[in-house]
């Protein structure tokens, strides 16, 4: 009985773990698919600017995605040069 308590216990975390990144990649999803409305560098700038000062997970992680959203406005032109 104790060992099967153990294995249950195993399993629920990992299922619990699936189910958390998974959900973590949904939102980070979302995320991406609401921010590529900014289309512009000044657009992005701005919202970059709006949150300079905000040291949140969720701020690093729109961050992240607005600045490869830069790097991919710029890339056709690095292309074309």
């Amino acid at each position: 009985m104790i060992g099967d308590m153990t294995i249950k216990n195993l399993w629920t975390t990992m299922t619990t773990e699936l189910s958390d990144a998974r959900a973590d990649r949904a939102m980070r999803r979302q995320l991406r698919e609401e921010l590529s409305t900014y289309r512009t560098e000044a657009e992005i700038w701005d919202l970059l600017a709006a949150i300079d000062h905000s040291e949140s997970r969720e701020a690093d992680q729109v961050r992240l995605i607005l600045e490869q959203n830069l790097t991919n406005l710029r890339r056709p032109l690095a292309l074309a040069s």
